[in-house]
């Protein structure tokens, strides 16, 4: 069901409620469901590290993807000492950084720079999962 109109709201003694009082079910129910996504998010950050554990094309997968964002030729990638020895590519200088966790790309390229985490692509699935854009 959609909420109630604040125009067409009232409480029982016929005086008009304020909009912050009509909208705090839905607020409420915002708030479960970004924390539902969250959670989600944090899942799939742990089945995804571990999956890098199993299969090193994962983390390809994530390279390919910055480097395509930074601009396709002539990127510098820092990934994780033990994701970089997996994705040395003819189409970036790849780097080691041991301040960057498993899963991690920093790209940099004429279109600019992305930085993507394990967390911040897990948190996106999750939302795409929930009907978020």
């Amino acid at each position: 069901p959609s909420p109630p109109r604040e125009d067409l709201v009232s409480n029982t003694s016929g005086s008009a409620e304020t909009a912050e009082t009509a909208r705090a079910p839905v607020d409420a129910g915002a708030r479960l469901e970004d924390e539902a996504v969250r959670i989600a998010g944090l899942a799939c950050a742990r089945a995804l590290g571990r999956a890098l554990d199993i299969d090193a094309e994962i983390v390809r997968i994530f390279v390919r993807d910055a480097i395509e964002a930074a601009g396709e030729s002539g990127v510098e990638v820092r990934l994780n000492p033990v994701d970089a020895e997996a994705c040395i590519d003819e189409n970036a200088r790849v780097l080691a950084d041991s301040a960057l966790g498993r899963g991690t790309v920093v790209a940099s390229g004429a279109m600019g720079s992305v930085f993507a985490s394990l967390h911040d692509r897990s948190l996106l699935l999750a939302r795409w999962a929930a009907g978020e854009k």
